[in-house]
C-alpha cells in the first residue's frame, strides 16, 4: 500500500531522487542526473536531481517535471490529497499519466476503495 506517494499515485517510497535528497547522498544524486543526462541528452546537474516528492512547497526541491505537472497543480487547486479523492476521477489528465504509470494507478484505486 502506498505510504508516501504523489497526488497521481506514484510511489515516492521507492524513487531514488527522493531517498537520495532525504539522506542528503550526493554520489547518488550525481549518479541519478548523470543518468538523465544521458538518457535525456540535457545537462543535469545533481541540484536539479534533488527531490522531496510532490508535496514538497518552494524552495524545497523537486525535480524539474515536478513543477510543470497539470496532475499536481491541479489537485493542489482542489485541495486534495491524492487524486483517489477527485469526484473527476480519473480525468484525461490523470488517465494520461496511469497509461505510463499502473502501479500508480493501483495505488488510486486501492486508496479509493478506504
Amino acid at each position: 500500500m502506498l505510504k508516501y506517494g504523489g497526488y497521481c499515485g506514484v510511489d515516492c517510497d521507492s524513487c531514488e531522487a527522493r531517498l537520495a535528497t532525504a539522506e542528503n547522498n550526493l554520489k547518488k544524486l550525481e549518479e541519478l542526473a548523470a543518468k538523465a543526462a544521458e538518457q535525456f541528452g540535457v545537462e543535469f546537474t545533481a541540484e536539479q536531481a534533488k527531490c522531496v516528492g510532490c508535496y514538497g512547497e518552494p524552495p524545497e526541491p523537486l525535480c524539474g517535471y515536478c513543477f510543470q505537472c497539470k496532475v499536481r497543480a491541479c489537485a493542489r487547486e482542489r485541495s486534495f490529497k491524492t487524486c483517489a479523492e477527485c469526484p473527476d476521477y480519473a480525468c484525461e489528465t490523470l488517465s494520461q499519466l496511469l497509461e505510463m504509470a499502473p502501479k500508480a494507478k493501483e495505488n488510486l484505486a486501492a486508496l479509493r476503495q478506504r
